[in-house]
């Protein structure tokens, strides 16, 4: 009898792995040049998992990708993605189109200027529902949990479908977003004192346009500054 049992709770399990058995329609490869790694930022290569020895590839067995709370792609067998982002602290997580009981994992990864690193969306099983036969696994909370595991990629040939850089603003806390206002962005700019060496010029153009990007300071507010610093060149 707990044989039995137990063929039937494996027997479960595989169905909920199996999920949707249609695959996801494959995306165009990225076809612009990827830029060099600009100075001061970092790299991440993100492509789909595996579970075990099995490489997750059903519609229902890959899903959305997250950093910060943010969909930033959808995972996708054979297919991989580059985003690029600011040093700091971040938190990646991915979940499956059909979640069934599964837990998604948050992991707080700390990025470093100038570093390129590989995740991939991979899963795992949780709890021990499968040795308490088929009532066990119907009666468990979850049986697998979602995660992002840093490993090189398992298919050097995958497709690159998308590059996308996650920019300043989106690094902040969300606070500091919303309450800059203007006697702030006002600050900031007189505080921004031209050298007249021509290499740190160029270092203030170039945080000058970061902030006019994260929407820190207005266009007008970017032109003027602007304006004032190519003068000193």
């Amino acid at each position: 009898m707990i044989r039995i049992s137990n063929m039937l709770a494996i027997f479960t399990i595989a169905l909920i792995l199996v999920g949707c058995a249609s695959l996801p329609a494959p995306r165009p490869k990225y076809s612009d040049n990827v830029p060099l790694l600009e100075s001061g930022m970092s790299r991440l290569k993100i492509t789909s998992g595996k579970m075990s020895w099995v490489r997750l590839k059903a519609a229902g067995q890959v899903g959305p990708v997250f950093i910060n709370d943010r969909q930033v792609w959808s995972s996708a067998i054979d297919e991989y993605i580059i985003v690029d982002l600011l040093p700091g602290v971040y938190e990646f997580s991915w979940t499956p189109a059909e979640p069934y009981k599964v837990y998604t994992e948050k992991r707080k990864v700390t990025l470093e200027a100038g570093e390129t690193r590989h995740f991939a969306c991979d899963m795992a099983q949780k709890g021990a529902g499968m040795y308490f036969g088929i009532i066990g696994v119907l009666a468990s909370e979850y049986l697998y949990k979602s995660y992002l595991e840093e490993r090189p990629m398992d298919n050097p040939n995958s497709n690159l479908v998308a590059y996308k850089v996650f920019n300043e603003a989106q690094n902040l806390p969300k606070s500091s977003t919303k309450t800059i206002d203007q006697n702030d962005q006002a600050s900031t700019l007189k505080s921004e004192t031209p050298s007249i060496d021509n290499n740190s010029v160029y270092d203030r153009l170039e945080k000058l346009k970061k902030m006019y990007e994260s929407q820190l300071i207005t266009k007008e507010e970017y032109d003027i500054k602007r304006k004032e610093l190519v003068n000193h060149f």
